[in-house]
């Protein structure tokens, strides 16, 4: 036990090293609009005050973990502990912090393509014996300004040194200069991001989904292995009811159910301890962690409105935002290459100042203007560009309207899924009444000998089977209506 809780305490300090740095993102769904309007993605890096908080939380979590084993051999996780869980350890959950965080520095890499460069170089001529030192400071800006200062200083034996300032600025005002083309890189760094944070936390709700959808598999197992316990003792009662009224062909009956009951209940038993091993995995825990699982509460669905969620979906869902996102990512690709057929047309000015002595008292200055204009004749190849991002444009089209109809059907069928698990309930909670009451009937008239065993064995398995059927129908109904909100984007329960 005590290995079990310093490895709970590695897994921990390890999740807290691989988390940093998190990501706060804004529960408003991210817009192709919001995109557009703001340079960067609506998720910040985490403060320190966040970290720290989220540093606490998890220390008091495995300090709870530990105090908890020194009174228990087992880790007990309820429903909630095992969500917590699984968002601190699960390989799943940090597989998809790393994708983000390296989505957020593809962002980060891009803007830094604008950053200020600076290069320095002394050039040394040996016949000659000059020396030359030049540095040069160069800016390129959005929109196609690119502004640039160098200063030079030769060192001649046989005479004065010179110095020289140059000063030059330039704008692209057509062709590869618009504002539109100038930042299609970092536009495009921004769709991924964004779509990065859609994909996390869709990942982050299938993760939960999967959790409890394991718990309810467990506490279907488990319910159903108590049914086949009890199975298992009323088969050994019957044979030895059986073996009293000294019935031959009924203590061979009752003889053949209980190796029978005994196969299904070692059965049960093997598809629970893989259902553990499942959750063990999925939770980030090692396989010869011994977990108990207390009894679940099954929660009580509520009504579902079917037009009001398919609204709710339509505007929330993730994947529908990264559609429209690629969308409004090809609209401004049409634009940049409509720019494209513009021809290129550069306007540049330039400073010079030369002279020997310091650089106040240079007196020669050199002032140019120019304009500069280029286009190719025929542009064949920026038309057909032009052509395939129109096409990649009704193609994005195309595929927003596929993935908001699949949604859709999808949704209604789930719908459809909710009512027909919960009439199936509401029929099998009545055949379980109906066959209590035909086992009681069956009971009655074999212990009066009206009857053999073999049809009191038959009903008693068709109620058992019945209420393993009940168990299952109850559950499925919570899992279609998991499923249901799962497919909307928010919370069931």
């Amino acid at each position: 036990m005590l290995q079990q809780t310093v490895l709970l305490i590695k897994m921990s300090l390890k999740s807290s090293v691989m988390n940093k740095p998190q990501f706060l993102i804004n529960n408003s769904p991210h817009t192709s609009e919001s995109m557009c309007n703001k340079e960067s993605p609506a998720f910040l890096l985490t403060v320190d005050s966040n970290q720290a908080i989220n540093a606490a939380l998890r220390l008091f979590l495995v300090f709870f973990l530990w105090s908890h084993s020194l009174y228990s051999e087992t880790l007990s996780l309820d429903l909630k502990k095992g969500l917590e869980l699984a968002l601190s350890h699960s390989p799943r959950h940090r597989e998809a912090l790393i994708e983000l965080e390296q989505a957020r520095l593809s962002e980060l890499i891009q803007q830094a393509e604008h950053d200020p460069s600076l290069t320095a170089s002394v050039d040394q001529q040996l016949e000659a014996e000059t020396r030359q030192h030049k540095g040069t400071l160069q800016q390129t800006f959005y929109g196609g300004v690119s502004l640039s200062t160098s200063l030079s200083h030769s060192e001649q034996p046989t005479a004065n040194d010179t110095r020289d300032w140059t000063l030059s600025i330039s704008k692209s005002l057509l062709k590869g200069g618009t504002w539109v083309e100038t930042r299609q890189g970092l536009m495009n760094a921004i769709k991924n991001s964004l779509k990065q944070v859609n994909t996390y936390r869709l990942a982050r709700r299938k993760l939960l989904l999967d959790v409890r959808e394991l718990y309810y598999d467990i506490e279907e197992k488990r319910q159903t292995l108590k049914i086949q316990e009890l199975r298992l003792e009323r088969a050994k009662k019957n044979l030895e009811h059986a073996v009293e009224k000294d019935e031959p062909m009924d203590i061979a009956i009752a003889k053949l159910e209980v190796p029978r009951n005994e196969i299904s209940l070692l059965r049960s038993r093997m598809n629970l301890s893989t259902d553990l091993d499942s959750l063990r995995v999925l939770l980030g825990l090692p396989l010869e962690t011994e977990i108990d699982i207390p009894p679940l509460i099954l929660p009580k669905p509520g009504e579902v409105d079917l037009t009001s969620d398919l609204k709710i979906m339509l505007d929330k869902h993730e994947d529908i935002i990264n559609a429209n996102l690629d969308l409004a990512h090809q609209k401004r690709q049409v634009k940049s290459r409509q720019w494209g057929l513009t021809p290129s047309l550069t306007l540049s000015a330039s400073l010079n100042h030369s002279g020997e002595g310091p650089l106040s008292e240079m007196e020669q200055d050199e002032k140019s203007v120019g304009l500069d204009l280029s286009w190719p004749l025929g542009i064949r190849q920026e038309w057909h560009q032009l052509r395939s991002a129109k096409l990649e444009l009704r193609d994005q089209e195309l595929a927003l309207a596929r993935i908001r109809l699949e949604k859709s059907g999808s949704l209604r069928r789930l719908h459809r899924n909710i009512l027909e698990a919960m009439e199936s309930l509401h029929l099998q909670e009545q055949t379980v009444k109906l066959e209590q009451f035909r086992v009681e009937l069956y009971r009655d008239r074999w212990q009066e000998g009206q009857i053999n065993i073999l049809e009191m064995v038959r009903s008693e398995g068709d109620l058992e089977n019945s209420k393993v059927n009940l168990v299952s129908r109850r559950l499925q109904y919570i899992r279609s209506v998991e499923n249901y909100h799962f497919a909307v984007g928010r919370k069931a329960f």
